[in-house]
């Protein structure tokens, strides 16, 4: 790469960010692009793109093995990768080598386009994966030529189905067993952790790991004093892993807490299979999730923070996200290479966050309603509450994390008075800090809420703890003096309801209720109004003519009940919060008395 201009070398890194419809085979004005510039440097180019139209990676030169080593893709062998490449040579026809490809790494599809003869049209041939007796084999069926507009219109989709119905045809169950995940989770307790429930973080990791479509088959607990500087667990126990992954055939292992990048690495080493932390679930159950473009961001974000500094041990997982360009110069690694490109999708992420950041800001500045955020463990109810205040579809799932992307909802109280309520992301123990940091833009509904409503799962053996993970992120984000009406939730599902009065005595300002059915919305209601009136006070004010633009922000914010104007000033009065009457000035103040 040292010969290639810089020019060509950052246009190609741009380009690795595109994104084709899904049911594009390739955009014809990147395929202009990528000839353009293979034509300038005189090289061949490789292009590895996914079937949701993303680029992966883009290489210079031959392709080899590592181009497509560590690309995410399907692992089933009755299923093609839905992986694509689009190659650019300067031969005629395509080598047996590259034909191989399609094979080992179950290819959709192989576009060969010859530069050889410039001078004449530009066409394309492409070459699906060769099937016998239900597997594929070396070659290719191939298809075309076809000139570039036709290459973009190509219909690749249906070709694909029938190669991957030849596959089922004879597909076994040892083979579909050999490819799925089966792991074994462990978690370490110390002398820190006396007292802590010794079985309830398995559990919880275990509803994690299989949200993430991850099967369990064994649990491991270890007493140690504290963790092993090298292993996290003592090296006893990291052999009883090695003769668990052989006894019980497992092929990941999943650890309670987060590893540091050194314990990952050496684990992977010592037992051969894939090590991953409960931060890695959770992030990728995040990357699941999310469906909105901002959520999508804010979860690209949170993962790039966390694989950052693995990126040692890691290096050829993460090659898609240097998209495979190769050096800058002579002496300079691709690993520095995959660092830097990282860092600056960081700072373009974090930028295009913080522009969402403003539009919420000021779409937030715009409101005249007072609002209202539903905080709370993940899965303990809050979207099925907002369905049941309002007349919201948010998706409700008895699994970890269904919502992702705030939801803002109006409401009308029993008193006649409107608000808004939002939905947002739960909370879970040892939620990652690089999720708190980059779902600030969607946090900030509750930092900037008149009210919290604190949703706790009451039929949760460990609720108390679960609320204690709530308020330590609640903590985080410097609202735990706001109003907070903690609801226990779905008491419908609890047979003894003396249960449920005692831990209501306990707990103040508590309601009971259960959102699925119904019962004690009306009373929650009735308490969310009171404690608005408890926010407002009623106001008289004589406004200078000076400060008019404070009359915008009141009749924004709170509710005028008069406006006259005469030659001293203008005479108003209203109802705003507490929070804004704090910041009237005294002298403008004629009368002042709480709505409590």
């Amino acid at each position: 790469m040292s010969g290639i201009k810089d020019r060509y070398i950052e246009e190609l890194e741009m380009m690795s960010s595109s994104i084709f419809s899904s049911g594009e085979l390739v955009a014809i004005d990147f395929l202009y692009q990528i000839i353009n510039i293979a034509s300038e440097i005189e090289d061949k180019i490789a292009v590895l793109i996914n079937r949701r139209g993303e680029v992966l990676r883009i290489k210079v030169g031959e392709l080899t093995n590592d181009f497509f080593a560590g690309a995410k893709q399907r692992r089933s062998v009755k299923r093609l990768s839905g992986l694509r490449c689009i190659y650019l040579t300067f031969n005629s026809q395509l080598n047996r080598k590259n034909k191989i490809f399609l094979k080992e790494y179950r290819l959709d599809l192989l576009v060969h386009l010859s530069l050889a003869d410039r001078q004449s049209k530009l066409e394309a041939l492409v070459h699906y994966p060769k099937v016998d007796n239900g597997q594929l084999v070396v070659g290719s069926e191939l298809k075309g030529p076809f000139s570039l507009t036709e290459l973009t219109e190509t219909d690749y989709s249906t070709e694909i189905e029938d190669i991957e119905d030849k596959l089922q045809e004879t597909e076994t169950v040892k083979v579909t067993e050999a490819e799925s995940e089966a792991a074994v989770l462990v978690c370490l307790i110390t002398e820190d952790d006396t007292g802590y429930n010794q079985e309830e973080p398995l559990a919880e990791l275990e509803n994690l790991v299989q949200t993430a479509g991850i099967e369990v088959k064994g649990k491991e607990i270890q007493y140690r004093k504290d963790p092993d500087h090298s292993y996290y667990i003592g090296y006893g126990k990291v052999q009883e892993l090695k003769e668990l992954k052989y006894r019980l055939g497992i092929n990941v292992i999943i650890f309670d807490e987060e590893l540091s990048p050194a314990q990952q690495r050496n684990l992977e080493d010592e037992l051969g299979v894939k090590v991953i932390d409960r931060t890695e679930v959770i992030l990728d159950i995040f990357a699941q999730h999310a469906n909105s473009k901002e959520g999508k961001l804010q979860v690209e974000l949170a993962q790039l923070h966390y694989l950052l500094p693995r990126l040692t041990g890691k290096g050829e997982d993460l090659s898609r996200l240097a998209g495979g360009i190769g050096t800058r110069g002579p002496g300079e690694s691709k690993l520095e290479i995959d660092r830097r490109r990282i860092r600056k999708r960081i700072d373009n992420l974090e930028a295009e966050i913080n522009r969402v950041q403003q539009t919420r800001a000021t779409q937030r500045s715009r409101r005249k309603l007072p609002t209202i955020s539903l905080v709370g463990y993940t899965n303990a109810g809050k979207s099925t509450l907002l369905n049941r205040l309002t007349e919201a579809t948010a998706v409700t799932k008895d699994e970890l994390f269904a919502t992702l992307d705030s939801n803002t909802c109006r409401l009308k109280l029993p008193v006649g008075r409107k608000v808004l309520i939002s939905d947002t992301v739960g909370f879970i123990r040892k939620l990652p800090h690089q999720l708190i940091a980059a779902f600030r833009a969607t946090l900030e509904e509750v930092t900037e809420a008149d009210i919290l409503l604190h949703v706790v799962d009451v039929t949760e053996a460990d609720y108390k703890a679960k609320m204690d993970a709530v308020v330590e992120v609640l903590s985080e984000l410097n609202v735990l003096d706001k109003p907070i009406i903690t609801i226990l939730n779905k008491i419908d599902l609890l047979k003894d309801q003396k249960q449920v009065e005692l831990i209501q005595q306990n707990l103040k300002n508590s309601l009971v209720i259960s959102a699925k059915e119904g019962q004690g919305v009306d009373r929650l209601l009735d308490e969310i109004s009171n404690l608005l009136l408890d926010t407002m006070v009623e106001l008289e004010l004589l406004l200078p003519y000076s400060d008019a633009g404070a009359l915008e922000l009141i009749h924004q914010r709170g509710k005028v009940l008069r406006e006259e104007y005469s030659n001293e000033g203008i005479s108003i009065k209203a109802r705003i919060s507490q929070q804004m009457a704090n910041q009237v000035d005294e002298d403008y103040i004629i009368f002042r008395r709480s709505l409590a």
